[in-house]
């Protein structure tokens, strides 16, 4: 049966506190934990040159993925299959798009710049992430998606729904080890989504031009 879960609200990326200056700590200063999230949404502005949409997007994803940060070391497959999972099914499917399209980008400032956050026990990611893996996991959050949207005026056809109906639905959005964005984009045409509660206005405006992404 497919369940809805407790999916994180999608938060606005916070605006940069810190200087840029914070930001090139030495490597013998060391920051405390809490400022973490800080320090390396400061370093993804600084070092990413997508434009405003792209940058912001991908910044809410890794928002999202330190948040679920916890111990010692940090798994990137477990922790971004969580971080999906977590991510309102009223976002739109172009969110998808967006990340997908950056993934190799987004991919390699994690690898390098999470281990490098210069706290007094650094932060291990122990595994990578293979772009087919990457696929698969995002194919499975946008078939999750369309049951949970498609059957939500009807929870007795969404709990028959099965795991291997959303699997069959996610392997079907793969060609080739893409995902066929036609394909999704013409399956959510007949999908009414609902606004996300408790959006402020600047997410109101990022989600608007999320619609837009071609």
């Amino acid at each position: 049966m497919v369940k809805q879960g407790k999916f994180a609200q999608v938060k606005q990326q916070k605006h940069q506190k810190y200087k840029a200056k914070q930001a090139q700590l030495k490597q013998t200063q060391t920051i405390a934990p809490a400022q973490m999230m800080d320090f390396i949404l400061v370093r993804h502005h600084l070092v990413n040159k997508a434009p405003a949409l792209i940058e912001e997007t991908n910044g809410r994803l890794l928002q999202e993925f330190m948040v679920l940060g916890n111990g010692n070391p940090w798994s990137l497959h477990t922790q971004l299959q969580q971080t999906l999972q977590q991510i309102d099914v009223n976002v739109p499917w172009q969110f998808y798009k967006i990340v997908a399209d950056s993934w190799p980008q987004t991919k390699t400032f994690m690898l390098k710049e999470i281990p490098a956050i210069p706290l007094s026990q650094r932060i291990i990611l122990e595994d990578d992430l293979s772009d087919l893996q990457f696929t698969e996991l995002v194919a499975q959050k946008l078939a999750s998606n369309w049951f949970i949207n498609q059957f939500k005026q009807t929870p007795e056809q969404l709990h028959k729904t099965t795991d291997a109906q959303v699997e069959q639905l996610a392997q079907s959005f793969v060609v080739e080890n893409h995902i066929d964005w036609s394909k999704v984009a013409e399956l959510n045409q007949t999908v009414q989504l609902d606004e996300p509660l408790e959006l402020d206005a600047g997410s109101q405006q990022w989600l608007a031009e999320v619609k837009k992404y071609v």
